[in-house]
């Protein structure tokens, strides 16, 4: 329940995970085991967080004492996760107007731009129609892909990672996954029927980690993907082949 009501307390009032509102990933952290000796303020040093944010968050004293063996650590300390733009560091790395024209509408397939030796490579998730890609829209900014199909379809990893959450918490999302890959990449899989993951599992590429649903703020059955850098959202399509 602490946990769940953690989660909670990280989300904004959700009004889809592409509408006006930044999508509510600082949720992502680690749980860390207390051992002998460590403190609050030795813990925030380690983790480089706020050490009244590590207080507030679960709840004990900043005594030098902590009398729980497990204590939530936020992946940062209390930041917005990011606004849809490319973060500075990544900036280099990715050419002008390299991106994938957003807002399409034809029919015509949709297809990644991963061919930069700076990027990473990933697999796509499913085979399925983009009805919505990255970018600014009318209704807000698109922080990844919706990609439809068939209630039940197979979810897949888009690489080797680590499962950072697992479950139903944050509003909107639906049934979702969040897999940490290598280089602070996160991917996010949302409005799955089925999770099929637990949190601290180790998958790897392109193995089934969920079904396609319509939970959450979904109208359809549908996968929301997104890819994100130290949690800001960027293209997924500069990332996938």
């Amino acid at each position: 329940m602490f946990r769940i009501l953690t989660l909670l307390s990280f989300s904004f009032l959700f009004t889809s995970c592409y509408y006006n509102q930044i999508a509510p990933l600082k949720v992502i952290g680690t749980w860390h085991k207390i051992k002998d000796g460590e403190t609050v303020q030795s813990i925030a040093k380690e983790y480089g967080v706020s050490p009244n944010l590590i207080v507030e968050l679960n709840d004990i004293s900043s005594t030098d004492k902590i009398n729980v063996n497990e204590i939530f650590i936020p992946l940062s300390s209390g930041s917005t996760p990011g606004n849809g733009e490319i973060p500075p560091e990544q900036a280099d790395k990715v050419v002008k107007n390299e991106s994938p024209k957003t807002n399409v509408k034809s029919d015509e397939p949709v297809k990644g731009h991963c061919n930069n030796k700076d990027r990473p490579c990933f697999s796509w998730p499913l085979k399925g129609k983009v009805i919505k890609q990255f970018g600014p829209y009318e209704d807000g900014h698109s922080d990844g892909l919706d990609i439809s199909a068939k209630e039940g379809t197979a979810v897949n990893a888009i690489g080797d990672g680590v499962v950072l959450y697992s479950g139903d918490a944050i509003k909107g999302y639906g049934n979702l996954i969040l897999i940490k890959h290598k280089d602070d990449i996160i991917s996010v899989y949302a409005h799955n029927s089925k999770l099929l993951v637990k949190e601290k599992e180790e998958v790897k590429k392109d193995q089934k980690i969920a079904e396609v649903g319509m939970t959450g703020a979904a109208t359809t059955n549908k996968l929301h993907l997104e890819i994100r850098i130290k949690e800001n959202p960027v293209d997924p399509l500069l990332y996938l082949p």
